[in-house]
């Protein structure tokens, strides 16, 4: 019986070995995943820190945008008015103008009137002669 001993402590002794050496090899591949997914993870770390950046970047490019649209729409009103002010006063003095030379083109086809009205007395006048 210490013959059959002996082989059965051998075999377990095989088996033994072959689940640690099993072991080693998974427990080597655990490992080098683990690495593997570290450096994923670190990789992943930094494209985020990198985006982040970039988002934070178009942010405040973005504000700076707006900040001038909003000064140049400011100043586009600003003018807007300025202008109708300056369209206001010159359509007054424009239609002071208009009433100006109707009351002149009044007065001169008044004066034009009479004076073919005189020519026709003095034609008249001519022949009574």
């Amino acid at each position: 019986m210490g013959r059959g001993l002996r082989k059965k402590q051998q075999i377990s002794n095989r088996v033994n070995n072959e689940i640690n050496s099993d072991m080693a090899n998974q427990k080597k591949s655990c490992e080098e995943k683990i690495r593997d997914f570290k450096k994923q993870n670190l990789f992943l770390e930094q494209e985020i820190i990198r985006l982040s950046s970039l988002v934070i970047q178009k942010v405040k490019e973005g504000k700076e945008i707006r900040r001038r649209l909003e000064k140049a729409l400011l100043e586009n009103e600003r003018r807007r008015a300025e202008l109708e002010g300056q369209i206001q006063k010159r359509t007054k003095e424009l239609q002071e103008k208009v009433r100006e030379l109707e009351k002149f083109q009044k007065m001169a086809v008044g004066r034009e009137l009479k004076m073919v009205e005189l020519k026709e007395e003095i034609e008249n006048f001519k022949k009574s002669l």
